[in-house]
């Protein structure tokens, strides 16, 4: 979940709780007052009825109670007079139960007593008649909810309304205060290798995030450092080894011409100029592949032909290995040129199609590379680059262009290891695609998926 959304579900959480609290006070509120207006209605109601009743005290007698034949009827409410005896001397609804002795007795005690009779709001008074006989006055009625339900209505009603409101408010400042951050996360985004001296700009001094910024920008400071470090040992360790492998392989050549009558001296200076040459080639891919790293942003791009970098490609390995064999195949090669070109760097890409058939075909159990252009799909370019080799685990082939690694299968074949790193870097870098499977268990292929423009 983005920080984004989370912000905002947790606003609307908090809001919510406290407009729920907030209603539900209100609410009851309002209960307590629709129900002491109506006690206060009902006491009202009471002592007026007991000031005309008890004018003729004389005629009052207790009343016998009639129940009701129709259990059915709704509850109403009744103003009804007892004597000292709690006995019902006079009652407006002659349907209704007469009050309980145990709530008489607590009226006559207290004097006067609000209760629930029935699910009916009712009040208890006590007063004297004018012979002063005390008598007891029980007012009940059926409580009015309607405007609570009103008001109930309207705050569910304001609650929705509320929360929409609230979310998007949520919404809105959660993105507000995250725009820092998106900033800081665009402005880092920019920052390659090729230009770690950037730094991040502080707007705000003051807040927690230009305290981060502030940190990264020290962290970037001593990754430049490290990384300058790194390239200029690099470059310096690869020139300063150019030279004594320069003099040794020409002692070497000078020493061939010495021994050339002595078979066994002789091999054996083939054999240290073979290591010669293969740590020289790996210094110079060490030194390319430091060099691509750090100035991947001065390499400059233009439309160049594939086919000329295939062949030009295969002409470079051919000379340099005349073992190798490398076989082409077009498939519905465009009549139109245009289609034939790419964005790219020149140089790069034929550098990663040279390394790429140079790894065929000294890995091949037969030295020789089956490369295939495909122009069938018109939305890309596949190169295909196939041999037949030793059988490869998943795992060696997950780990293929990582630096370095060099599959178990292959360990008797020399190389540096750093080839297919510097493939995949240079694919990378073009926005092209590049991957590596087994076709049986004795052909692989490498895929090279370039996007047409």
């Amino acid at each position: 979940m983005k920080i984004r959304t989370k912000l905002t579900l947790q606003f609307i959480f908090i809001s919510a709780m406290i407009f729920i609290i907030a209603l539900y006070f209100i609410y009851k509120q309002f209960q307590k007052h629709i129900e002491d207006e109506q006690y206060t209605l009902l006491e009202s109601k009471a002592l007026m009825t007991a000031e005309m009743v008890l004018r003729d005290e004389e005629k009052l007698k207790p009343i016998v109670q009639i129940p009701s034949q129709n259990s059915d009827l709704p509850t109403t409410g009744n103003t009804a007079i007892y004597n000292d005896n709690f006995e019902c001397v006079f009652r407006i609804n002659n349907s209704a139960p007469t009050t309980n002795t145990r709530i008489l007795s607590e009226v006559k005690q207290s004097g006067f007593l609000k209760f629930i009779e029935g699910g009916l709001q009712a009040v208890g008074i006590t007063t004297n008649s004018n012979k002063n006989n005390e008598f007891l006055v029980v007012a009940s009625d059926v409580p009015d909810y309607s405007k609570l339900k009103q008001l109930r209505n309207i705050l569910f009603f304001s609650f929705f309304i509320v929360m929409l409101a609230v979310a998007a408010g949520g919404w809105f400042f959660a993105r507000q205060s995250l725009k820092p951050v998106e900033r800081i996360v665009s402005e880092v985004e920019k920052i390659l290798p090729s230009n770690l001296n950037n730094r991040l700009p502080l707007i705000n001094q003051k807040d927690e995030l230009s305290h981060l910024v502030i940190t990264f920008n020290k962290l970037l400071g001593r990754i430049e450092e490290a990384f300058q470090l790194q390239k200029s040992f690099i470059s310096n360790v690869s020139h300063e080894i150019k030279n004594p492998i320069a003099a040794i392989d020409a002692q070497i050549q000078l020493a061939k011409t010495k021994f050339k009558e002595n078979p066994e001296a002789s091999n054996m200076l083939d054999s240290i100029h073979e290591d010669i040459i293969e740590i020289n080639e790996t210094n110079d891919k060490l030194l390319q592949l430091s060099k691509f790293y750090s100035d991947k942003a001065s390499v400059k791009f233009e439309f160049v032909r594939i086919d000329e970098i295939i062949f030009d490609s295969i002409d470079y390995v051919s000379k340099s290995d005349k073992l190798s064999k490398i076989n082409i195949e077009f498939i519905q090669m465009p009549e139109d040129e245009s289609k034939l070109k790419v964005l790219g760097n020149e140089f790069l890409l034929r550098s990663a199609v040279i390394n790429l058939l140079e790894n065929a075909c000294k890995f091949a159990t037969d030295q020789t590379a089956q490369i295939t252009l495909d122009f069938s799909n018109a939305h890309k370019i596949d190169i295909d680059i196939v041999n037949k080799t030793k059988s490869l685990t998943v795992d060696d082939l997950n780990k293929l262009f990582e630096p370095f690694y060099r599959s178990v299968n292959h360990n008797s074949i020399k190389g540096s290891g750093l080839g297919l790193s510097i493939v995949k870097s240079i694919i990378d870098l073009h926005h092209f695609s590049i991957a590596v499977s087994m076709i049986d268990s004795d052909h692989i292929n490498f895929n090279i998926s370039i996007p047409t423009v």
